[in-house]
């Protein structure tokens, strides 16, 4: 083999390299993956409710890691540009239920796994399995979130951006009556990858 053939050969795997990351690229604008992964509580998750101990070193870690999210600031935000294009007000964050819907999001990919699909009513949060949102309302309910009959929640699954969520629930009618409705005044938005994204509206204050 000559210097040529051997300086040709040589530029082979910086090619296939290269190759490599405009895939990776692609690969994620495709699946609309978010910034990096959310820092995890220190507590696993039980199949029971947390103690009272329990829950406030979760809050004690959600706060240390940070508390929101750029992908959960950002689907406020979101939300917020739609009311406004609907002549709404603006949905204000509500710490208790941003607190909520993170802890929901972890408990379904804890407890349900990978694999979750529909049912906002499972885990050691739940009422009997007959009603619809149970289990997201007590854990509203844990964190000092407050609910009435007209809050909104629920989940997409997945590690999606903001933009990818929100345009799923506007599709959605059920969804995007929740998210138009002139009587939410309070949002929460929790997003755990590998889990769910989920969102509570509110017409009340956890204040």
């Amino acid at each position: 083999m000559n210097k040529k053939q051997m300086q040709y050969v040589s530029t082979i795997p910086l090619i296939l390299l290269i190759s490599l990351f405009i895939g990776c690229d692609a690969d994620i604008e495709d699946k609309k993956l978010p910034p990096p992964t959310v820092a995890q509580s220190t507590i696993t998750l039980p199949d029971r409710r947390l103690t009272d101990a329990e829950r406030n070193k979760w809050i004690a870690d959600y706060r240390s890691f940070g508390g929101p999210t750029t992908v959960e600031l950002e689907v406020i935000r979101l939300i917020n540009i739609v009311r406004a294009n609907h002549n709404l007000s603006q949905v204000a964050r509500d710490d208790a239920l941003m607190m909520a819907a993170r802890f929901y999001a972890q408990q379904a990919r804890d407890l349900r796994g990978l694999g979750y699909r529909g049912g906002h009513n499972f885990g050691p949060y739940a009422t009997d399995q007959s009603a619809t949102h149970g289990a997201s309302a007590n854990v509203a309910a844990a964190f000092g979130g407050r609910l009435r009959w007209n809050g909104g929640n629920w989940y997409s699954s997945g590690n999606l951006s903001a933009e990818y969520l929100v345009n799923g629930w506007m599709d959605s009618e059920g969804h995007r009556r929740y998210i138009v409705s002139p009587e939410h005044r309070f949002i929460g938005v929790g997003h755990f990858p590998g889990g769910i994204s989920y969102m509570y509206l509110s017409n009340q204050s956890s204040r």
